[in-house]
């Protein structure tokens, strides 16, 4: 199934507005029938999010919402199968900075990035070789910050990277990534002065609820940049 057959499959699901349970048996078998389910619950999930951005905009948001839920519920592993991953490191000491190209490195289906700037040549290296084995990247950050000495993202966007920019005369100040379904978060700036000076810290969560939540925000900030 193509990536437009899937959201034909998930857009006839929305036609009630709801989730019915024949509807729910046939996504889950959609997902078991895969050669690879983990591969395909991820490719449900992502594209149930990207519609769920356009209906918002036609449609109420809380019915978008509950029809997202019932989605991503039919098709997520019950939360009895494991604790999810929670984490944190601090700078200078604990290496937020290996730890992040370790999760990068990782990622075999997205890596969405959502910071400040990014000058360590480090994540920037890490993010290009994620485009390059085939990872869904797409990277947002401060137009400000763009042209900086030693900012990496004009960079990344030539290699092919999308890469878009807020670019208002407010700040884009988030600083996470969700490299498939682990979120990064916390105060940790991408630049080599936070990985060897500053005092900064970062949490690495699996919890889905809040991975949604940042998933959400992220597919609201790149339809709303260039």
């Amino acid at each position: 199934m193509n990536d437009g057959e899937l959201r034909a499959a998930l857009l006839l699901t929305w036609d009630d507005h709801q989730l019915s349970r024949s509807e729910r048996k046939a996504l889950q078998e959609l997902v078991l029938a895969a050669s690879r389910p983990e591969d395909m619950r991820h490719r449900v999930r992502h594209a149930a999010f990207a519609l769920a951005g356009e209906l918002v905009g036609k449609e109420g948001a809380a019915g978008v919402l509950a029809w997202l839920d019932d989605v991503v519920r039919a098709v997520w592993p019950p939360v009895g199968e494991g604790p999810p991953v929670a984490e944190a490191h601090f700078s200078p000491d604990g290496d937020p900075c290996g730890r992040l190209v370790g999760l990068i490195d990782g990622a075999s289906q997205r890596l969405d990035v959502c910071v400040f700037t990014i000058t360590d040549d480090r994540l920037a290296i890490a993010i290009a070789r994620a485009q390059e084995r085939g990872v869904r990247v797409r990277v947002l950050t401060d137009g400000d910050k763009a042209e900086d000495i030693g900012a990496d993202v004009l960079r990344l966007r030539q290699a092919g990277v999308p890469v878009r920019f807020e670019l208002s005369e407010v700040h884009m100040h988030h600083k996470f990534m969700l490299a498939d379904d682990v979120l990064v978060t916390g105060s940790y700036n991408w630049t080599r002065s936070a990985s060897r000076a500053n005092f900064e810290n970062i949490v690495v969560l699996g919890e889905r609820r809040l991975v949604e939540r940042f998933e959400a925000e992220f597919e609201r900030l790149w339809r709303m940049w260039v």
